[in-house]
């Protein structure tokens, strides 16, 4: 029989409490609405955060289109405004969400969220004075193509 510590009993009980990346995702929309941009940033890293940790997770090449349909407002709403210092962060994230969710934007049903997407990936390839380009040029292709389909 193997001997349990009180401090492993007590990281045990502790794990049972961390909120779920759905839970994170939706504490942190309320705050992307913040009027103090400490906080608007913030909330729209851990969003970023969240997206790359469900796609680091074991066996997440792709995302789940039910998956992705709960995620997506959520990053759109965190992509949006200027550019601002660590905003690269969410921009990789975005890339990392349409690279691993294409079986949600391409199905038929989902034309609106491609064009959502590929939107976004302009704008955001036009900021920091196209040096955001670099960074979504590959998944801008991919949704061009996809649209022009």
């Amino acid at each position: 029989m193997e001997y349990i510590t009180p401090e492993q009993r007590r990281a045990a009980s502790l794990a049972h409490n961390l909120p779920l990346p759905w839970q994170i995702l939706a504490l942190s929309e309320n705050h992307l609405e913040s009027r103090q941009w400490a906080i608007k940033h913030t909330a729209a890293k851990t969003v970023a955060d969240c997206v790359l940790q469900i796609t680091n997770a074991v066996g997440s090449e792709k995302i789940e289109p039910i998956t992705a349909k709960t995620i997506w407002p959520v990053l759109d709403k965190a992509l949006s405004g200027k550019s601002w210092e660590g905003k690269e962060v969410v921009l990789e994230a975005f890339v990392r969400f349409v690279e691993r969710s294409e079986a949600y934007w391409q199905a038929g049903e989902n034309t609106d969220v491609a064009k959502q997407l590929e939107k976004v990936a302009t704008r955001e390839s036009k900021r920091q004075e196209g040096k955001n380009e670099k960074v979504v040029a590959g998944v801008l292709a991919k949704l061009r193509e996809h649209l022009s389909m």
